[in-house]
């Protein structure tokens, strides 16, 4: 063995390997970019809500042919008035 990938595995297993391993990396930056995403959003609610505003949210979900997708509807409410 002369350290060659394709002397160890197939061609059609390393072309396996490649995809499961940008399907994981893919994954990792989403989870990574959603962690981030809720940080920003829970520092807005946060700053809504010290302004005197109450923040209203709801779960959505949206169905397309890929199957259903959860979305959040976010509004703001004043104290003493209701809607804005």
């Amino acid at each position: 063995m002369g350290g060659k990938t394709s002397e160890i595995f197939p061609q059609s297993y390393t072309g396996a390997m490649n995809i499961d391993l940008s399907a994981l990396d893919e994954r990792a930056e989403a989870e990574e970019q959603m962690a981030e995403a809720m940080r920003l959003l829970n520092a807005s609610i946060r700053r809504v809500h010290r302004s005197g505003l109450l923040v209203q949210a709801e779960i959505l979900t949206m169905h397309s042919p890929g199957g259903s997708v959860p979305q959040l509807n976010l509004a703001t409410l004043d104290r003493q008035y209701g809607a804005i």
